[in-house]
């Protein structure tokens, strides 16, 4: 968020609208906060917190295809 300064503004505007700034926004309020969501859905695409591959790994010899993997490469 600190690369779109604007994005977070807006999204802490849709925040304010919806709460007053009298509380904090609860699960019920998510229909009434598509630009939040959209918001959060970008950041998670653009830099994920966990891996989304798990490398892989051959626990023994075999040949597929007539190509070898070697055991543990």
């Amino acid at each position: 968020m600190a690369h779109f300064p604007d994005v977070q503004a807006k999204a802490q505007a849709e925040i304010d609208a919806l709460t007053y700034r009298i509380r904090l926004p609860n699960f019920k309020d998510k229909p009434s906060t598509p630009y939040l969501d959209a918001t959060l859905l970008e950041t998670l695409r653009w830099a994920s917190v966990v891996p989304l591959a798990v490398p892989h790994s051959s626990t023994e010899e075999d040949v597929y295809k007539g190509f070898r993997i070697p055991a543990g490469g």
